[in-house]
């Protein structure tokens, strides 16, 4: 799967997705998403939940 770039809100989903597609996860796994965000009103976000 090809990109053109970011997709900031969606990165995770869009990571996840693809490491499901290329059987990186079986069902039970956790996944683990840590993202930052830049510029004025800089954001950290992290989150896990199980495939």
């Amino acid at each position: 799967m090809g990109t053109g770039g970011h997709l900031f809100c969606s990165d995770a989903f869009v990571n996840y997705r693809t490491a499901v597609d290329r059987g990186l996860l079986v069902p039970g796994d956790r996944y683990l998403v840590a993202t930052v965000g830049s510029g004025e009103g800089a954001t950290f976000v992290a989150l896990v939940f199980e495939h």
